[in-house]
């Protein structure tokens, strides 16, 4: 309740100790019009409109810490709550932030998603989340045709793949944040009539009517819910295509494909990135993690005892065993820069005991101890 009570104070501008008096009256049962007119030396002449707000905004934090308690409840009864999680969800200032966060771990009906795990096909959808076009997609999906499972062709395995990648990003809060964010700014509310040859009616400003979201009133807002309750009206959010591919380019978000590139570049090309990410579990994609390792990146990739004691969780990157793991760790690598820097440098000192140099000793150490081993079986022969 005290960082509510602070959180008013300062979002209002005024005392903590007026703010509390007030939440305490209201808790009492008071109305607004009797506190603002009858104590108001209890809160130094609010006037009612500031106290209404004061409510308004009470009831929602209030609305908030609720759901924040039980949302955390249900995810700690599936025994899925992270302290990282939990931080998370404490520090969500909205309701729909807190649902975004939530949305993974929701009981969900039946989904096309649902179906394709049922059916095996989350590695492939691993596979293509973590490298894309970086694989040949259809050569993997291949191994997962299995007509018994109703996967019959490559492409069915490519469709549930893709509807388990698109579940993901559409249950990522962040995504969802930064697409919420977007459209606040770059979308508009448009409206237009169901009829063709509409008849005129109270809603008639609204048959060819556009505004851009964040300027809508909310008198207009109820008038258009209202006139499509009623089948009169159509309302969509739009936003221009290509405005949303601007806004990928100004968050950097671009690709590219280099192909084959000389030997001697390769570590270069490597330090370009801040992570290595793949899927695969090929003994040749093996080689790659000491590559990456060796030009001082972390690597995170698929779970396998073949690379146990090569990736290390946590020091210079992870295996994950799941989409859901996948994601955690990435945001636990983006989101913090001071364990960006320390894997940074574990992965190279860890990519020492690789080395030729390392190589070359161990194999040594290994000839001399079986030279010496044969050494006492000879003088015995003798």
């Amino acid at each position: 309740m005290d960082h509510i009570i602070e959180l008013l104070s300062r979002e209002l501008d005024r005392p903590v100790q007026h703010v509390e008096n007030i939440v305490t009256l209201l808790d009492e049962g008071n109305t607004v019009p009797f506190i603002a007119r009858y104590r108001k030396e209890l809160h130094g002449a609010m006037d009612d409109q500031l106290i209404r707000q004061l409510a308004d905004r009470l009831q929602y934090l209030r609305n908030l810490q609720d759901r924040r308690d039980e949302v955390k409840q249900s995810i700690e009864n599936q025994g899925k709550l992270t302290d990282e999680l939990s931080a998370a969800i404490d520090a969500a200032s909205t309701l729909a932030e807190v649902e975004d966060l939530y949305r993974p771990y929701k009981q969900k009906r039946r989904t096309r998603a649902t179906m394709a795990r049922e059916k095996g096909l989350e590695p492939l959808a691993e596979l293509a989340f973590a490298i894309g076009p970086a694989v040949d997609l259809e050569g993997a999906a291949a191994d997962y045709i299995d007509p018994g499972k109703g996967v019959e062709t490559v492409q069915d395995a490519l469709q549930g793949a893709s509807d388990i990648v698109a579940e993901w990003i559409s249950d990522d809060a962040d995504v969802r944040k930064l697409l919420r964010e977007l459209y606040w700014r770059r979308a508009s509310i448009v409206s237009r009539a169901a009829a063709k040859e509409p008849e005129d009616s109270v809603y008639r400003l609204y048959y060819e009517f556009s505004s851009p979201v964040s300027k809508t009133q909310g008198h207009q807002i109820l008038a258009m819910n209202r006139g499509e309750r009623e089948e009169i009206l159509k309302v969509d959010v739009e936003m221009d295509r290509e405005t949303a591919l601007d806004h990928a380019r100004e968050l950097g978000l671009e690709v590219i494909y280099t192909g084959m590139v000389p030997h001697s570049d390769v570590l270069d090309y490597y330090r370009l990135g801040d992570l290595f990410v793949t899927a695969s579990t090929s003994e040749t994609q093996g080689l790659t993690y000491f590559e990456a390792l060796a030009a001082g990146v972390p690597v995170l990739c698929r779970r396998d005892p073949c690379v146990d004691g090569v990736v290390e969780d946590g020091i210079n990157g992870w295996q994950y065993d799941s989409g859901e793991d996948f994601g955690r760790c990435l945001s636990s690598f983006c989101g913090d820069k001071v364990l960006r820097e320390r894997m940074r440098a574990a992965a190279r000192e860890s990519s020492e005991k690789f080395s030729a140099e390392a190589f070359g000793a161990a194999a040594e150490r290994l000839y001399a101890s079986v030279q010496e081993a044969a050494m006492p079986a000879a003088a015995g022969e003798r």
